[in-house]
């Protein structure tokens, strides 16, 4: 059983320290998915700003959080995602862990929400304190898609065609501060 406390990173909990998986900006494209997180390779100004706020200020992840449950109907998907990114094992010990931020581009309107997603694992150390390990990111919100976008991959697809498209490790990652680059164990740690 888990214990209780480590499941109460809130919406907006800016205390917790953001980390990077190293592999975290690794991009992938799986149209039996519907998933893609490559960017265009000219600049899209929405995603251009998201990713140069994380990379300013890595905090921002931790602004504006929600829980997802894995034991839902529609998380077949991402788990299937996640397995891009690591091994099943780390997939079944992240089960209640696993977070999704929504980071929203300064340049949009207050009511605009954006598409933009980075998916988190939570964890807690005695020494640091609350902690999220950046595991991908969703530019496109391509993860859990509202009924009325089903064809969103196709959109992006179509609206790419003839567009470069990189790797936003290429692109952007790789200008992540050494220091956050950290590697989550598995281990959720629990409150004593």
């Amino acid at each position: 059983m888990l214990n209780s406390e480590i499941n109460e990173l809130k919406a907006r909990n800016s205390e917790a320290k953001v980390y990077f998986m190293s592999n975290c900006g690794w991009s992938i494209d799986s149209p039996s998915l519907e998933f893609t997180n490559f960017i265009s390779k000219v600049n899209d100004p929405m995603i251009t700003d998201c990713l140069k706020m994380i990379l300013k200020d890595p905090q921002c992840i931790s602004m504006d959080v929600s829980a997802i449950r894995m034991g839902q109907n529609n998380t077949q998907k991402l788990k299937l995602i996640l397995k891009q990114y690591m091994n099943q094992e780390l997939i079944d010990r992240i089960n209640d862990h696993l977070y999704e931020s929504k980071i929203v581009s300064k340049n949009m309107p207050l009511t605009y929400k954006g598409p933009f997603r980075v998916f988190v694992v939570h964890d807690y150390s005695d020494k640091i304190g609350n902690i999220l390990y950046t595991v991908f990111y969703d530019p496109y919100h391509l993860v859990f898609v509202n009924d009325k976008f089903k064809d969103s991959y196709s959109k992006k697809k179509g609206y790419f065609s003839g567009t470069e498209m990189i790797s936003i490790y290429d692109k952007y990652h790789s200008g992540v501060s050494t220091e956050l680059i950290k590697e989550f164990d598995g281990l959720v740690r629990h409150r004593q």
